[in-house]
């Protein structure tokens, strides 16, 4: 093993791990020294990208295809930093390139269904998702990404079952915990919704989405006192949120039974569970690994 592939097998296992940042310093570093190393630079663009620094992550990437053009991961990694810029026009240009480059490519086929979900085509992305699966079964992040489309199509249950597959083998990734909140929601399972903000709670007590959810579950379960005194800690938290704002609202709004004005609180709950599916952060997570 030579110098270069101990740094990049150094940066991957920094990026299992989710320091990202780390990484890209470790790889920074060795770029100044290894100028003409194409996977330097990919593995600096999947850092930035894992890291939501889309244009950071589109530069990278771009040095890397000039060096070494023609090929399809790098193709992919423009095209998913494409999306971060909203730059779906871009996005078309480089997947399409890397799919004739390598149309068996999952790295490819994957950034094509992220392109499909930035264009809202979530019943073509279901299917496109469902099909690598069955190629490639032990990559849970496929059942991630299915699970965030399933969302997106108002089937719950079943994006509650693929997120939970993925859970399995990544059990501390709170961002899809956090959905899988919004699917036991959505489908009135309110203990499991409670369990779930309560677990984000203890992992990141200074997190006022989690608290604000939470804090929402406690009122669909009547516990309206003890969801006043969360939603009004979340709030502090964070005054200027407006999801935080319109939960606080909501909660507020109700009387001794739950209800609102003017409106029953199964009403009021559909519409403060589907504001939450605007709240999330999609991960558009590349492995930071070439095949």
């Amino acid at each position: 093993m030579d110098e270069v592939d101990r740094v990049l097998e150094a940066a991957k296992e920094l990026m299992d791990l989710n320091f990202y940042r780390e990484a890209l310093s470790l790889l920074k570093e060795a770029s100044t020294k290894y100028q003409d190393e194409p996977d330097i630079f990919y593995f600096m663009g999947c850092c930035a990208l894992n890291d939501r620094a889309g244009e950071e992550a589109f530069c990278y990437f771009s040095i890397s295809n000039e060096l070494c053009p023609e090929d399809a991961d790098i193709l992919s990694g423009l095209s998913d930093a494409s999306l971060t810029m909203d730059r779906n026009d871009l996005a078309a240009r480089f997947i399409s390139e890397a799919l004739k480059l390598e149309p068996d490519s999952i790295n490819a086929r994957i950034s094509f269904g992220h392109f499909l979900e930035k264009e809202e085509r979530f019943t073509e992305a279901v299917a496109h998702y469902r099909k690598i699966l069955m190629e490639d079964p032990e990559n849970t992040y496929l059942n991630a990404r299915l699970g965030y489309c399933l969302m997106s199509l108002g089937m719950f249950e079943e994006a509650a079952d693929e997120i939970a597959e993925y859970l399995k083998e990544c059990p501390t990734d709170t961002d899809w915990h956090f959905q899988l909140g919004i699917c036991y929601g959505h489908m009135g399972m309110i203990d499991e919704a409670m369990t779930t903000f309560n677990y984000l709670v203890h992992v990141d007590p200074d997190d006022p989405m989690a608290r604000a959810y939470l804090a929402l579950a406690m009122a669909d379960k009547g516990w309206l006192s003890e969801a006043k005194e969360e939603i009004t800690r979340a709030l502090r938290m964070d005054p200027e949120n407006p999801r935080v704002l319109e939960i606080y609202e909501d909660i507020m709004g109700r009387d001794e039974d739950g209800n609102h004005s003017g409106q029953s609180g199964e009403a009021g709950k559909f519409l403060a569970m589907l504001l939450l599916i605007k709240t999330i952060v999609d991960r558009k997570k590349r492995e930071g690994q070439r095949p």
